[in-house]
């Protein structure tokens, strides 16, 4: 009798531990909200994302409703792990690109939702991919591309009152950095396969917000000569950010990897692989009185055309998607494809009449497809919405618990789904 409980004790906390994973993870194929999903690199690199150092990259709403659930991927240095405390992750609006005043495009502050983001939030699932990975810490110089195997799927679901709204086709920055019980260990968000808009930027102690590109050990660099504070611009500001640091400011944030001491190759306009007070003058001479272009250090050759870095992450809904189009009132008819017409104004009205329509197809108790204005109930201003719709007034839209699996009859499988519609009544 003891063995069989403990037999049957085993069963139920593996399948309590599979059933929670099923929920937490995120697989390609499943929701999201944003242009695309950005899936890991397992042949790139891991970036210091360790506080205070903060990683962001944008994202393009694709479907106006709340975001509840967030996923990114990461790993440590050297694989040496330790306790995350917490992940300190906002949302901001976007800073648009205007050249030459802003050169690139960037997170807006103050953010527009901000959380502390407690370890017993996260649901950490564990990858060895057949590959080695690389590490990289922007501003330090420090890449290693054979650094470490095992990488990390993180996954957050945010409670209600976490949730954020945006709206489609708004682009927003997620900014994540990681709160570390060891201050001597390293923690890293992974590059990705995918890459959208612009790259994605740093900040730190000494830096405001930096772009990134994919680092290299050789033989070719990712630094445009000249381009001291790397903006991708060569101009007064340049001469500036030279003339402080020689003045004791911060120094120019890219540096050729693992070189000691520290070689700022874009800051060596001259090209004589040595970073002093001529390289000012001659950058003066470039910008004022039209002199030659700042040349590289030829140990050190700067690449034609730098790589993108984006970062891994994946912005959805959480929970689940229903199968329903919104508009589609009378979707209990099982008739496939669904659409919104016309006969679905006369479903609601005669639903409202009594006469002798009933609810079409309740989704969790909720008639999701009837709620034409997405406030989260059936009611006379459904039917005006779709009324407006008709006449090209007001667009559809839905309620934020209802998610719907597609939005409009674009998004609809090519093949009817298994048991649609899937009706509680």
């Amino acid at each position: 009798m003891r063995k069989l409980f403990i037999i049957l004790m085993m069963v139920a906390l593996i399948f309590c531990f599979t059933h929670m994973s099923a929920i937490a993870d995120w697989e390609p194929g499943d929701g999201h909200k944003m242009h695309f999903p950005q899936l890991p690199d397992e042949e790139g690199w891991d970036v210091n994302a360790t506080w205070p150092k903060v990683l962001a990259d944008d994202w393009r709403c694709s479907q106006t409703g709340f975001v509840k659930a967030i996923h990114f991927w990461g790993s440590w240095r050297f694989e040496m792990e330790g306790p995350i405390e917490s992940f300190s992750i906002s949302i901001h609006a976007d800073i648009p690109a205007d050249p030459p005043e802003i050169p690139y495009s960037r997170p807006d502050d103050p953010p527009l939702w901000q959380q502390v983001i407690d370890w017993n939030m996260v649901t950490a699932i564990m990858l060895t991919p057949p590959f080695v990975e690389g590490w990289y810490n922007p501003g330090t110089g420090e890449v290693d591309a054979t650094d470490h195997n095992i990488y990390y799927q993180y996954n957050i679901e945010l409670p209600e009152f976490m949730w954020f709204f945006q709206e489609e086709e708004t682009i927003y920055w997620l900014n994540i950095s990681a709160n570390l019980e060891n201050p001597d260990l390293r923690w890293g968000w992974k590059s990705s396969l995918n890459h959208w808009n612009d790259n994605a930027v740093f900040s730190d102690d000494v830096y405001d917000w930096l772009l990134m590109f994919e680092p290299s050990m050789g033989p070719t660099f990712p630094y445009m000569p000249g381009d001291v504070n790397g903006d991708i611009y060569v101009d007064d500001r340049d001469v500036d950010f030279l003339t402080d640091y020689f003045q004791g400011g911060p120094p120019p944030p890219y540096v050729i990897p693992n070189t000691i001491p520290p070689f700022y190759a874009a800051a060596d306009a001259n090209g004589d692989c040595i970073v002093i007070g001529t390289d000012v003058i001659y950058l003066i001479d470039y910008l004022i009185h039209g002199g030659p272009p700042p040349t590289f250090c030829p140990d050190y050759p700067p690449m034609e055309v730098m790589q993108q870095l984006d970062l891994a992450f994946v912005i959805n809904g959480g929970g689940n998607l229903y199968e329903y189009l919104p508009g589609d009132v009378n979707m209990y008819n099982g008739i496939w494809p669904p659409l919104v017409i016309g006969g679905d104004v006369t479903y609601l009205v005669n639903y409202f009449r009594a006469n002798p329509a009933s609810q079409s197809c309740l989704l969790d108790g909720f008639w999701c497809s009837a709620d034409a204005n997405g406030d989260c109930m059936v009611i006379g201003s459904d039917v005006t919405r779709l009324v407006n719709y008709f006449r090209g007034l007001a667009a559809i839209t839905y309620c934020p618990d209802c998610d719907p699996a597609w939005l409009t009859p674009d998004d609809l499988p090519e093949e009817e789904p298994l048991g649609w519609p899937n009706c509680d009544n």
